[in-house]
Parts: C-alpha cells; sequence; structure tokens
C-alpha cells in the first residue's frame, strides 16, 4: 500500500523532484535538492538513474547532493551504477566523505556489486584505501563466494600495511 502510493507521487510528482535534484542554481536551497535526493533514493527505479548519475559526477551539484546521489544510487541497487561508483571512490581529488559515499553505495548494491568490487581488490596499482573498502565490502556482504574467499585468501597472504582482510 505504501509502495503504491510512493510509486503513484513518483510518476506524478517525479518531474518537479528531478528539477530540484538537478537545479544549480542557489534559490534552489541545498536542503531542498538533498530532501528531494532522498526521496528518489528510497523510492525511485532503475528509471532515475541517469539524473542520480548526472548529479553524482558534475561537482556543480556540491558535495551534499552528491553524497546523497551516491546514496541514493545505492539503494536503487543496479548493479549496472557499480563502475560509476567506484569511478568516485578511486579519485583521489574527491573529497574523501564523497569517496566514502561512494564505497558505502558499492556496498549497499550487496551481492551484484561482487564483480567490480573483486575488480578493485586484485588491482593492486588501485588506492589502498579504495581497495580497503572494498576488502571490507565483501567482508560484510557476506558472501561465501568460492572466488571471494580465493581472492581475500591470497590478499591475507600477500599481506600490505594498508591491506585488512579481518572484515
Amino acid at each position: 500500500e505504501n509502495r503504491n502510493m510512493h510509486l503513484y507521487i513518483l510518476k506524478k510528482y517525479g518531474t518537479v523532484l528531478k528539477k530540484y535534484v538537478t537545479d544549480p542554481n542557489p534559490r534552489c536551497s541545498i536542503p531542498v535538492g538533498v530532501t528531494s535526493l532522498y526521496w528518489l533514493g528510497k523510492n525511485a527505479t532503475s528509471e532515475e538513474i541517469p539524473v542520480l548519475l548526472q548529479v553524482l559526477e558534475d561537482e556543480q551539484y556540491g558535495l551534499a547532493r552528491r553524497a546523497t546521489a551516491a546514496w541514493a544510487l545505492g539503494q536503487i541497487g543496479d548493479p549496472q551504477v557499480c563502475s560509476n561508483l567506484m569511478s568516485i571512490a578511486e579519485a583521489p581529488v574527491m573529497d574523501i566523505i564523497l569517496r566514502n559515499a561512494a564505497s558505502n553505495a558499492v556496498r549497499e548494491i550487496g551481492p551484484r556489486a561482487i564483480p567490480t568490487l573483486l575488480q578493485t581488490v586484485v588491482d593492486i596499482k588501485k588506492d589502498p584505501l579504495v581497495r580497503k573498502h572494498a576488502i571490507k565490502a565483501l567482508g560484510i556482504i557476506g558472501v561465501a563466494d568460492a572466488q571471494v574467499i580465493k581472492v581475500l585468501s591470497k590478499i591475507s597472504r600477500d599481506w600490505h600495511e594498508d591491506l585488512d582482510v579481518r572484515y
């Protein structure tokens, strides 16, 4: 019942919400934009992904909106956005809050994010902090997948001071 009401509201007012989400104009207050993003994250479908990616990837929207867009993408749970989120998490010029929000969003996607997380963990050229977040996400997801166990076992043997597989 509640979900049907939310879908009705999204269908009826989705265009207005998206306007507040994507309006970089300072007159559109940050709380209104963030609240609209939050609502989309709780109620949206994969149809809203392009709008959320636009906000995530464009610096003009500011830290609060971009971090909330990352969260919203994680809530939608579409594994197709994992690479977008990981590119934000890996960018050393990004604010640490945004990088963490992107890493956490990948974790929220759950088991469908495992291929992206495994690629991140095994790539020694990646930032150790990003690899550590990926390891933590794999541990939190808690899938007893043979490939995950194999990769984490190998990393535990090839110890690096910045990586810890005890998650």
